[in-house]
């Protein structure tokens, strides 16, 4: 293994990487066949192994392999390792990327929590109204803030069954607010 490159070394849940991995036959003899394992890991668990048949190369020759991966959607943020391992036939390591560079990708923090629906159930004598919040980011959600507003006039008629955290007038309604953690 003579090299390994990355198309981007920092991107985000969802974006392509090319993996590029050079292989040179450095001796004066036509090489066997090998087998390069191309693995991505985070913080030590394997994430994908890619396994590709290197067919044997012809004296001070080179080639590329590549590799394509697609971070998902959710994978979670921090530096994923990208290390080449080229194995004889029988499975003996003949020589590693870890000898020459370490090769890291970064997966960037995506938050992103979206009011994903909102119902109004109405009774005889009350309104009750659920909100639901979605996260499609890659961390957890972060505090977030949830307000409703009803016409100032009916502020006698009715009263939030969860206390609000604020309750403001904004033209002729009546905003409640609710912290939610």
């Amino acid at each position: 293994v003579s090299g390994v490159k990355v198309s981007k070394d920092a991107i985000n849940p969802g974006d392509v990487v090319e993996i590029s991995t050079s292989i040179t036959n450095g001796g004066g003899l036509t090489s066997d066949r090998y087998v390069l394992q191309t693995t991505v890991t985070k913080d030590g668990s394997v994430v994908k192994v890619f396994t590709n048949e290197v067919d044997p190369m012809q004296p001070t020759s080179s080639k590329q392999i590549n590799n394509t991966y697609i971070f998902g959607k959710y994978d979670a943020p921090g530096n994923y390792k990208i290390v080449a391992v080229l194995k004889d036939l029988a499975g003996r390591q003949v020589s590693t990327s870890e000898d020459l560079q370490n090769i890291f990708v970064n997966v960037n923090e995506v938050p992103s929590t979206t009011v994903s629906g909102k119902s109004t159930q109405l009774g005889i004598l009350n309104i009750k109204v659920t909100v639901t919040v979605k996260n499609e980011g890659n961390v957890p959600a972060k505090n977030f803030y949830v307000t409703e507003s009803i016409p100032f006039i009916a502020r006698e008629l009715f009263e939030p069954a969860a206390k609000p955290d604020t309750t403001k007038t904004e033209g002729a309604s009546i905003v409640y607010g609710w912290f939610v953690d």
